[in-house]
Order: structure tokens, then sequence, then C-alpha cells
């Protein structure tokens, strides 16, 4: 009778334009969003291996895709801030007796051994990537440098992997010689809604920088009547692999800022270095981009 043993037909990948489609519908509305209270643990992590956690409480004011600003403190009292803006990121610590702030440009920080190396260790403007708020920007045509998409292990989610140009500034820095610089994205998702439960970012050897893990999406309220309210992750661990350094976040009650008649619980101020220095009187300026200038880079 022969072998009649039967064998399931192998599973069609996810669609790359569909699944984009759907990631991007909720990203897209992301653009702005206010967190007023939540709890946050850090794990700072020295370019000398010293160790640090902090446990405190954080708001957040975020305009995608390059404006951030996370606030922690404990006892009302802000210690530290990480933020950036489409030019610059910043690590503010005052909780000692030195008060600082560590900055680089952007196009500079994936030549600063993957990343800063004072402070939390993890580059604000890939937060923002790292939690789902940046649309993909690829069309899923399937030439060799356009997204891959495959199933999970298990079968329940879809994987993206994102290819990005060596010029693109959100991830690779400036790109000339940047071999330390991000060169794939990939993105573990609910194929049918599109919320993220994983991103990670790696170089061009396919090993990983820093990585999400995600959890526990909640509906951002929007102001605007009728818009519908795009999900967040409410539970969100972020690791940069080669320091180990670590940031945790959990919160419940998130919006878009906007208090109607033009005001908005979002502030300009907060993404403007000179004035977050002032106001957490901030005297040293420690320059990361230093070594590479030096170095000729």
């Amino acid at each position: 009778m022969g072998d009649r043993t039967w064998v399931s037909p192998a599973r069609a990948a996810p669609d790359v334009a569909t699944m984009i489609e759907r990631y991007n519908r909720n990203a897209e509305r992301l653009s702005r969003v206010f967190i007023a209270a939540g709890d946050v643990r850090i794990r700072l992590v020295g370019s000398d291996g010293a160790e640090r956690t902090e446990q405190a409480e954080f708001s957040m004011q975020m305009v995608a895709p390059s404006n951030l600003a996370i606030f922690i403190r404990k006892l009302s009292q802000t210690l530290f801030v990480l933020g950036c803006n489409q030019e610059r990121y910043w690590w503010v610590d005052v909780s000692g007796d030195e008060k600082f702030v560590a900055t680089g440009l952007n196009s500079l920080a994936w030549r600063v051994k993957r990343g800063p190396t004072v402070g939390l260790r993890i580059r604000p403007t890939d937060i923002v990537r790292l939690i789902g708020a940046v649309p993909i920007a690829a069309d899923g045509s399937g030439t060799a440098d356009s997204p891959q998409a495959r199933w999970s292990s298990d079968g329940k989610n879809a994987i993206l992997t994102i290819p990005h140009r060596a010029t693109d500034d959100q991830l690779s820095g400036d790109g000339a010689g940047d071999s330390e610089g991000v060169a794939f994205e990939r993105i573990t998702m609910d194929a049918t809604t599109g919320w993220p439960s994983r991103v990670e970012l790696l170089d061009r050897a396919g090993v990983v920088i820093v990585e999400s893990e995600l959890s526990a999406h909640g509906p951002v309220d929007i102001r605007a009547s009728g818009a519908e309210r795009p999900r967040l992750a409410q539970s969100v661990f972020i690791r940069h692999v080669p320091s180990g350094s670590e940031l945790r976040l959990g919160f419940s009650e998130m919006s878009d800022g906007d208090e109607g008649g033009g005001r908005s619980r979002i502030s300009p101020r907060a993404f403007d270095l000179e004035a977050v220095r002032k106001t957490m009187r901030a005297e040293r300026v420690i320059d990361l981009d230093a070594p590479t200038r030096e170095a000729g880079e």
C-alpha cells in the first residue's frame, strides 16, 4: 500500500504589506503620548562595569519620532532626565554632589561604543521606536532590501525584519563606515491587531544591540471626537545588550496630552536641552562625542 503518512502543508508566510499596514495603523496614532505617572526601574552600567539600580516614579512626554522626555523622580524630586530631540540626546543626573548632563548628537550616537557611555546607555530616540511608536517606512514590495515576514515558532505571532539604509539618521548615524550602527529592526507582533510584543535593533552581523519586551497594551486617550484610540504597552522592558543597562516602565493611564483650547500637557521645553539643564541646575556638561572627534572619525 505504501507509506500513507499525512504531512501538513507548509503554512504560507504572513503577507508583508498587510503586516506593515496593521502595525502602522496603530503606530501612526501614537504620534503624541503623555504619561502623568508610573513606576520605573533602571539598571545603570558604566563603561567601567560598575552597576547601580534605582527604583522610582516617572512621567513622560513624547512627540514621535524624535522628541522624548522621561523625568525620573523620588519623593517628588526629579533626579534624572532621559531625553532627546531631532538633533541631540541627553542624560541629566542631579542625584549626587556633582550635577551633570551628558549629551551627544544623534548622528554620532552609535560611534560612541554602540550608544551612550554615561548614565542609562539606551539611546532615547531608540526608545520611541522600541515601544512601537514609529511607523515602518517601507512598502513591502519584495525587493532584496525590503522587509521580510515569517511566523514565530509557536505560530501565534508574525515577525517582521526591516532593513535600514546606512543613511537612516534615526537608527544608524551618518552611515559612512559605521559598522556598529543598527542595520535591521525586528518586530514581533500580533498578526491581527498589529500590536508589538517585542522590538529588536540589530547590527549588520545580526547581533542584537538593544531590545524591548512589551505587554499589557492599553488604550491611549485621544481628545479628538470620534478618534480611534491606539494601544500602547503599559509594561515596558528595554535592555541595552552590550552593557546590560535596563529600563523598566509600568503605568496605567496615558493620553495625547491635549487639554483643549489649544493647551497641551506636552511642553516644547521638555525637548529643549538648555531649558532642561537650567531647570535641573546641572552645571557640568559631558560631551559624549568628544572621543569620536578626538579619533578623527
